[in-house]
This record gives C-alpha cells, structure tokens and sequence, in this order.
C-alpha cells in the first residue's frame, strides 16, 4: 500500500505558552544555537521547533489538504513565489539531497557550491512539508483552555483560534488551532454547506474533526444510503439497575439477572462496497490484493465498507434494481458502488439527498478515502494482553501451556544467532508471502538493521548485541503483565452483509431479514483455513468474564458463495447479543482477538451472562460554534485506564476469597464480583462523560478505606471493616513491571521488612512468609499479617500474579553483554580505509553528543516525574520517541552543516561525518553511548558499510518464509535466500532515469 506522506506541524504545551502569556515571539522559539532572523525560514524555524520537542508529524488528512489548497491559491494570487508540495518533485529533491552528500568535492570551490546546494534543497523540502498555519496545543489546565478562548492566542504576530478536537485529540487534552486569516474560508470547506441541524456539541466536535483524520484518496462512489435497521429482540443479560440509595456506605446500582426487551441496531456502522469498486479502490491504493474491509472517511461520514457482490444479489436474489433510498428517492442498485446507512452518514438531516451531499463535496474538494485497510493476510499469532488473562479461570497446568511459546520465542532469539535475530527485528516484514526478499532493505527504516542484513559481521557489535538483549528484556517484563504470544490474528467485526444486503431491498420490513447466520454462528475464512470450529474473540478494554466471547464457526455453499471476498474479519450473526458481550462494540472499525487456543477455550467462564444498562443522552441543540470549546473540556481527562486498573485490583483481591467457605468471606467474595459486574458500566460512564453525558463519579467507597471513628454506632463500623475488606486499593503484584513508582514503593516495603525479620526475628522475611502458621510464633503470626495488610501490592495468586510468577522463575532477565566489545574488524567495516580524522571535528562531535545525552536525560525525567502542571499521560514515552529522534533530525543538519565546512578535499559528507562519529564512540572513547552513533548518525555509518561489504561481495542473505525452510520462528518456517545488496539503488537509479 502506498504510503501517506508526513508534514510538520508545530505542538505546544499550554504551559509553555502561558509563560509567554499566550504571545509567543520568534524569540522564544530560539536555544543557544540559534541567531535571530529577521525574516525566519520555514527551515530555521522548524530547527528551533525540532530543538525544544515543538514539533510533530502527522500523516495527510483532508484538513491539511484543504489548508495547502486555500494558501496556494493566495500565494498564486498574490503573485509570491512558493514551493508546492507535489510527490514526485519530493522524490526528486530527497534523492538529490542524499547524491550531494555522497559528492566527493575537488575544490574548495566545489565545496562552497555543494554546501550551497544542499541547503537549498533542504529549504525547498521544508517548504514543502511544514504547515506553519495548523498546530496542536495540548492543554495542560483547563484555565490555559479559557484565556486562549477570551483573549486569543498569539505566535509569531499570527492569532491562532480553535478549528477542531477529535476523539483522539480529546483522549490527550489536545486541540486544534489555524492561523486567524484562514479559519472562515477553511471551515465553510469542511462544513461542507451542511444545513442546521440540531445536534449535541461533543458529536458535532466528533463529526466535523473527521476532517483531520490520515486518509488516502478514493475515488468517488457512487452511494445508496439507507435507513438503520432498528429492531427489539428479548435477551438474558445481567442489568445494571439503580438501587435509588442515598446511603453513601452503599452501592448505587445492582446487578439482577432477567430476561429484557432491548434495541439493537444490527448494522450499526456498517455498510458496503460493491466487488467491482473495491477492485479499483484496491488499484488506486497500489495493492495487489482486494482488500475485504475499508475504514471509510468523508466530512460528516466515517465507518467500515465490507466487500461483496450486492450487485448479484439484487439480480439474483432480490430480483430488481430498483430501491428507495432513506431521502425517499429511488436508486439504481447496479449503478450503485457503496451501501452506507444512517449510522455511517452522521449529519445526513442536513443535506437535500445523497446526490445534494456529493455534488457539495464536489464543490469544496472534500474527498472520499479510507484511514485503513483489512491486510492481505491476517497475522499467525498476536499478543494478549492482562485484561484478556485475568478473567479466565487458570490452574497451573493451564498456565504452563499458555506461557510456552512465548518461553520458547525469547529465549530463542536471546541466543543472538543472527537470523532470529533479522526475524526478531524486522517484524511482520518477514511474514509477508508476497514481499520479494530483494525488497526487504529498502522496506525497514531501521539503519541498523539494515546494517545487520548487509553485513553478517554487524552480529559482533556491541550496540546492536545490547540492542536486542535490552530489547528482549523490554518483551520478558511485557510477558510479566501479560503480552503472551497466542496463535490467532486481531481482526475486524463484520456484521452479516448478507442480512444487509437483505435490509437492502426490504423496504422497512424488518421481518424479510434472516441472514445466513442463525444465533450462536459466525463465520471466519482464517479459522475456516485452519479447520476449527470454535474460537474466542475479545476486544479491549476488557473487564467482565462474558467478554471472552464464545465464537462457533460455520462453513457451507452459501457462506463460500456471499462471503468469498471476505477473507479478512469475523462475521457476526444479527440475532444474537455479541455486541453486548463485546462491551457495546459496533460495527464502525472495531477489532477483536480471535483465539482457537483451547486454554481459551476451556478457561472462560461459560455461564457469565452480558451486562448492559439504560444509556443516557444529552439534549440535541444549534450548535454555536464559540461554546464548542466547552464540550472540549468535558472531553478532557479521560478516566477509563483508571476503571480497568480498578477492575485488575478486584480480580486479584478477588481470590482472597476464592476458597474461603466461611459466610463472611462469601460475602466479600460476591460483593467484588458485583463490583467487577458493575465495573462494566463505569468504563461506560468513562466513555459517556467524553460525550458531555453527566455520569456520577468511580465509587470512591470501591478504593478508598474507610475511617473508624469513635462515635460510629456498631452496624456502622461493621459495615466499614467490611468495605475496607473489599477495598480496592492496591495494585496487583504484576504491576511492578508496569508502573516503576510501583516497583520502587515494593522494592522498598520488601527492604524494609526484610530487615525487620533479620533483626527482629533471626530469620528472613522468605522464611516467615514460606512456613506453615503453625510454626510460627504469636509475634510472627502478627508480623505476617499485618506485612499482607500494609503491602503496597497485593498477591494472591490470581490469574494474572499467577502466570507473572510462573513466568519470572522460567525466565529471569537476561544480562546484558556490555563487556563484550565491537571486534576490530566490525569497527573498520565502519570506517572508510583512508580515514582522515581532526581532532576538532572529534570535538564538534563530542559536543553533539554531550547535547544528544542531555536532551535524552530531561526526556527521561520528564517521563519519570513529569513537570507539575503536565499530566503523566501527556508525557508518554511515544511523545519523548518523537521528540528524540526530531532532535537528531537537529543535530544531523547541524553535523551536515558543519562538515560541508570543513570537508577533506576527496571525501563525501556522509563518509567524514561516519569515521569522525566511530571513532569518536568506537576508538578514542569507548565507554561512551553507542546508541548516539546509531540513532543520530546511523545512515552514515550504513554507506560506510555497505561500501566496504562490496569490496569482498555483493551479495547477502536474509530469512524468508518457506514451508519446508530449516528455521522455525513464530509458528513459521524460513529458509535463507540470497540478495543483492545494491539492487535498491539499481532500481532507485532506473526510477530516475525514467
């Protein structure tokens, strides 16, 4: 699939630009290195952005492509000179900027014009790419949020004002701003000429920040649009029912068991693509497969689009052409290439007809276009997660069955040979059977790993030896909270297209949809291949045993005949409540884990009953655009990764009381599986409150302890001593690995304690946990209860404790390999052979990588601690990945720069700025970071090897999937097979030439 190209675009904190009282200069903009312009380029400006972490990538989307329309039609009139962004011409300057950097210059003459060159070139590819007019502004306190709305918000003389807050934008506090000058002509294109309708303000926000979600380009369809099919159907289901108490020591809901009248929405967010335009689709986006679902995007419309022949069925099955579409007008089906429904079409009241709605996008350039397609083949296997594993009922045996491949996989590639570890790091590259191995250097980006693959040698390196160790490590803790390797595949739910093609032609009669799955069926072309019958699905963010959903796989004429085209996805029945199991999914693009494990299987808990509730709602009104920010900061803040940590807390304190037959521990036994029963409705009301619904808070009675005091009566106190035996308000062992302030605050308990045993006792704290109460002293016995009571992480031995102690006495972390160094024959495949190094470059270098190490060190605290006024999910590690590699992006044209200067008559850029930064790391000071020399200046390093690789052969291999191969890797097979290293740039170089 082709790729989407990545523009820049400024992102501030609020806090950053409160300091600046919201009026930010271009001198604020500046660190030590950088001089004030008078008039700043787009490529200074970007240098300052990248050096304090302010600037970010984000894929093409509709609303740059409108913003990039609007500036170069004034720029055109107003005669200015601009660069326009245009792909092949990007192509064209990044391979003439990597041939200037390989240019030997002859002269200094010749220098002074290469350098010349180059920084035009780079000038040209910044125009192109950086969007000055659009930025993000993560708010850091709701009051930075207001000020910007009162008095404005100001950067470089520019006022920027709020345009849009997607879903995903609100999840992380961030929203939108464009230049003033921009924001009425930009936005009467995205409103599309949509009429008013009345509607709630977070889903108006929602609808209209469609806009700025990644999207490739689609050709337009022609569109059907039809009415939702809404139907009631009597379920069995745990329901979630207000107990109307005021009773602040009580539950204010129930769970009761009954049989109820509900609404289903059966295509919720579903609809269709005829074969014949997903063919072209699939051609427009340069695949060579037809994919089977399409994430679909256009103003106003988002959803799935599942392949089949619907125009077969209307001659086949339905027997005419002729349906009536939801404005009341008549369509043709065979010229129809796409069945959307109402649920897909958001703002469908505010547009005449179908045909009023396109020729409008007509009109103002909106395109149709997909975010994301099915793959041509699902994986073989994917992760799991905690939530998928605490909700299963495991023994020990169980548990030895479920952690083995995930054993076997890690210390597999630990042994570091070189093709586990090519597999290991280039991925699901390796599993493509239609990738041509030839390919595969240009297909990773990692300069390292192509590094490896060239050169067989680059095993020996100690940076690339560390590099996997630490990076296995990193995957051993991620199997402690749970990230076990299954065989499966996540995939997208499909719901039966066939009832929806039925649905199509009924005319509102609900009666004439059947379907071709009956209640409890499904159907899945994976696990069809496979020859099973039954699977799991599950979909995150998982919280109650029902959600491991029991899947029954059927396969006949009819299924192969109507869902041959569906070979990706998992096809749900319309009669059933899998929806709900689910934890309200819908049809819109959400995925679930398919597991035919058949610890899954005989794991779950069968007889667990799907929880729903009444779903509250929010008055519709006439949105005013300048309360939109209003229902921003309802968005803000999200609180459902707390509700599902909750519910991991219950899990584990759950098995407190798991074998405990005394009436009292019964009783703390059901009140925390009500509490995880309900726990399904707070992750609701978690999303709910996103949506501007006013929900009551978590109960804080569920993780606080409460406070005995002196003057409360006796059934008071009981009632306390009871919560506070359920009280939730620890995390669970596992967490350790998941939450360092955890593992600190435990290391330090264990310490502690430990040393009180040794003192107090003579013994060990081991030896007081580990023998049998009867053994023990009264003193002791206390000491043991209370060091339970007071731990900062509970363990009693719950699914998920379980498979982490399992799993930490199987495999340990293994040590790192720092003593070993870089060979000296690894070290001159790094270096040209005629290397000619200055000391002052080797400190220009030095000082690159003090700056380099600094930056990394403040990223680090900012993560651990965070700022006071950021939020600790607003300083993720993502963030920090970004902001580190767009301050090497920094530092590299910075060291371009500076050697073009002061380049050796002879030698290319690229091979002067190589040798000074390996023997800088490699020879004169060794203990120094690697990681600098690879992350900053690794494409360097690369020519380097390549070129003296080809000195001796041109030839290397890699592992590549053969069913009859010798190396078993991840339910796979792999043989090695030959390559030619330079055939990249062969085709490179027939690419330009045409």
């Amino acid at each position: 699939m082709r790729k989407l190209q990545q523009f820049y675009v400024g992102k501030f904190l609020s806090g950053r630009l409160a300091n600046d009282n919201f009026d930010v200069k271009r001198g604020a903009f500046l660190d030590k290195n950088d001089t004030e312009l008078k008039a700043p380029t787009n490529s200074s400006i970007l240098s300052s952005l990248r050096s304090k972490q302010e600037l970010v990538a984000l894929a093409d989307s509709q609303v740059l492509r409108t913003i990039r329309m609007i500036k170069y039609k004034r720029l055109r009139e107003q005669g200015e000179y601009f660069v326009e962004y245009n792909k092949e011409q990007l192509e064209y300057l990044l391979k003439q900027k990597k041939r200037l950097l390989k240019t030997e210059p002859q002269s200094r003459a010749e220098k002074n014009i290469l350098g010349s060159e180059i920084k035009q070139v780079n000038n040209k590819i910044n125009d192109m790419l950086y969007i000055p007019e659009y930025i993000l502004v993560t708010i850091e306190q709701d009051n930075h949020y207001r000020t910007i709305v009162r008095k404005g918000l100001f950067i470089n003389g520019k006022k920027y004002v709020r345009l849009l807050c997607s879903a995903g934008m609100a999840r992380n506090n961030t929203v939108a701003f464009i230049e003033e000058s921009y924001e009425k002509e930009l936005k009467e294109y995205l409103r599309n000429g949509v009429k008013d309708v009345k509607i709630t303000k977070n889903k108006y926000n929602a609808y209209f920040a469609l806009a700025s979600t990644a999207t490739h380009i689609l050709s337009t369809p022609k569109v059907l649009l039809i009415d939702d099919c809404e139907i009631k159907m009597n379920k069995k289901i745990d329901w979630v029912q207000d107990t109307q108490t005021i009773d602040p020591l009580q539950n204010k809901q129930r769970i009761i068991t009954l049989d109820k009248e509900l609404d289903f929405n059966l295509f919720d967010g579903g609809g269709l693509v005829d074969i014949t335009k997903a063919r072209q689709w699939a051609e427009e986006l340069e695949l060579d497969y037809i994919p089977s679902v399409f994430i679909i995007r256009n103003i106003f419309c988002k959803g799935c689009l599942f392949t089949v022949d619907f125009r077969k069925f209307g001659r086949e099955v339905a027997k005419r052409d002729i349906v009536i579409d939801a404005y009341g007008n008549e369509q043709n089906i065979q010229e129809c290439d796409v069945i959307l429904t109402k649920s897909q079409f958001k703002l469908s009241a505010g547009y005449d007809s179908i045909e009023d709605y396109q020729k409008k996008c007509d009109e103002n350039f909106n395109y149709w276009g997909t975010s994301r397609v099915s793959p041509k083949k699902d994986d073989d296997f994917f992760f799991t997660n905690y939530q998928f594993l605490q909700v299963l009922n495991l023994n020990n045996e169980n548990i030895e069955k479920l952690c083995k491949p995930t054993i076997e996989w890690l210390t597999g590639v630990a042994g570091l040979d070189r093709n586990f570890a090519l597999l290991y790091l280039l991925g699901n590259l390796c599993l493509k059977e239609d990738l041509n191995p030839q390919e595969i250097i240009n297909l990773t980006s990692d300069n390292m790993v192509k590094a490896l693959i060239i050169n067989k040698s680059m095993i020996e390196d100690e940076y690339i030896r560390q590099t996997i160790i630490q990076s296995i490590n990193k995957k051993i803790k991620e199997a402690y909270i749970g990230k076990l390797i299954v065989e499966g595949c996540f995939n997208t739910m499909i719901p039966d297209p066939y009832a929806l093609m039925e649905w199509t032609f009924a005319e509102g009669d609900t009666s004439k949809v059947q379907g071709l799955l009956k209640e409890f069926e499904h159907y899945s072309s994976y696990w069809n291949k496979r020859e099973k019958t039954e699977a799991v699905g599950m979909r995150s963010p998982l919280t109650w045993r029902s959600e491991v959903n029991k899947l029954t796989f059927v396969n006949n004429a009819q299924t192969a005949e109507w869902y041959q085209y569906l070979d990706s996805g998992t096809i749900y029945n319309v009669w059933g409540v899998d929806c709900i199991l689910h934890a309200d999914s819908d049809f819109d693009g959400d995925i679930i884990a398919t597991a035919a494990n058949q610890v899954f299987l005989d794991c779950r808990y069968d007889e667990a009953l799907g929880i729903t509730y009444e779903k509250k709602t929010v008055p519709k009104e006439t949105i005013q655009e300048k309360d939109l920010y209003k229902a921003d900061l309802d968005s803000f803040d999200t609180t459902i990764g707390s509700v599902t940590n909750y519910s991991t807390s219950d899990y584990e304190l759950l098995y407190k009381y798991i074998d405990k037959t005394d009436d009292y521990s019964k009783k703390c036994y059901n009140e925390i599986i009500e509490r995880l029963k309900l726990t399904r409705k707070e992750q609701g009301n978690a999303i709910d409150a996103a949506k501007g619904i006013k929900v009551d808070p978590y109960p804080q009675i569920w993780t606080r302890r409460q406070k005995i005091n002196p003057e409360d009566t006796e059934d008071i106190r009981a009632r306390k001593l009871f919560l506070n035996d359920v009280c939730a308000d620890r995390k669970p062992y596992f967490f350790k690995y998941r939450y360092p302030a955890s593992n600190r605050e435990y290391e330090e308990y264990i310490i502690a304690k430990d040393f009180y045993c040794r003192t107090t006792f003579n013994k060990r704290l081991e030896e007081i946990l580990e023998t049998e109460e009867s053994l023990l002293t009264e003193k002791e016995k206390d000491f043991r209860e209370k060091y339970y009571e007071f731990c900062p992480l509970i363990n009693f031995q719950g699914p998920m404790n379980k498979v982490c102690n399992y799993l930490e006495k199987e495999l340990g972390l293994i040590k790192n390999l720092k003593k070993q160094k870089t060979p000296e024959h690894v070290i001159k495949l790094m270096q040209t052979e005629d290397k000619k190094i200055d000391e002052f470059d080797i400190e220009k270098i030095k000082e690159f990588y003090e700056r380099y190490i600094c930056k990394k060190r403040d990223l680090k605290m900012q993560q651990l601690y965070a700022v006071k006024s950021i939020s600790q999910k607003m300083v993720n590690t993502e963030d920090n990945i970004i902001n580190i590699e767009q301050y090497a992006k920094k530092l590299r044209a910075e060291a371009e720069e500076y050697f073009m200067k002061n380049c050796v008559i002879g030698k290319t850029v690229s091979e002067m700025i190589a040798d000074t930064v390996v023997e800088f790391c490699y020879v004169k000071y060794t203990s120094k970071s690697k990681a600098f020399a690879w992350n900053v200046f690794g494409k360097y390093i690369l020519e380097n090897i390549k070129n003296n690789t080809l000195k001796e052969t041109n030839e290397t291999t890699v592992p590549f999937l053969d069913k009859d191969g010798d190396i078993e890797y991840l339910y796979n097979k792999f043989s090695e097979v030959k390559i030619d290293i330079l055939l990249p740039e062969k085709i490179d170089e027939e690419a330009e030439e045409k």
